[in-house]
């Protein structure tokens, strides 16, 4: 699998299960801290499954 796909497939899939996290634990108005949280979320969830997948498949550094 090329190694941008694979990476925006995992993140992708990170953003879309952190989204709803984002809005359940900081309920805000605004839309600011939902926001950090979700993109916090995305990176606590995708990367180590990006680092697991492309260990996995051999395509890591």
């Amino acid at each position: 699998m090329n190694r941008s796909l694979q990476l925006a497939l995992v993140f992708g899939v990170a953003f879309v299960v952190a989204l709803p996290l984002g809005f359940i634990f900081a309920p805000d108005p605004t839309g600011v801290a939902p926001l950090f949280l979700t993109a916090g979320l995305t990176v606590v969830i995708g990367l180590p499954a990006y680092l697991g997948l492309s260990r996995a498949s051999g395509s890591g550094s």
